[in-house]
């Protein structure tokens, strides 16, 4: 008989292959120094906890902004409302959008980020 650890690993390890489901779009690390955030196009901006200003959920949580010191970054998708307390938390270590072709496989319930803009303060 295999012991918890193992089936709780098996499950995540086919959860991670199903190609119905899309990948995480949230990840979480306990004590991570910066949020990570990856758009669609795979570009990456490393942002520190620290220069966190504020954050909202906009339009019943299909987007979300947060501004940083020197960026401001809006998310865009589905159940974006429910970043709220693990932000709060600094709970979440990185964010990745997967693209609107990912769409109907959204987790029920579970956020789904399509789109991520970063723009710097003072620049269009």
């Amino acid at each position: 008989m295999s012991s918890l650890k193992e089936r709780v690993a098996a499950r995540l390890k086919q959860a991670e292959s199903d190609p119905s489901l899309p990948p995480r779009c949230v990840s979480a690390y306990p004590a991570s120094k910066d949020l990570i955030f990856i758009n669609e196009e795979g570009k990456c901006w490393h942002l520190p906890w620290s220069c966190l200003q504020y954050c909202s959920a906009v339009r019943n949580g299909e987007s979300f902004h947060l501004s940083f010191t020197t960026h401001e970054v809006w998310l865009y998708g589905k159940h974006l409302a429910e970043l709220s307390q693990p932000l709060a938390k600094r709970a979440i270590a990185s964010i990745m959008a997967v693209g609107s072709e990912n769409a109907h496989r959204t987790r029920p319930g579970q956020p789904f980020v399509e789109k991520i803009t970063v723009s710097e303060k003072g620049k269009i």
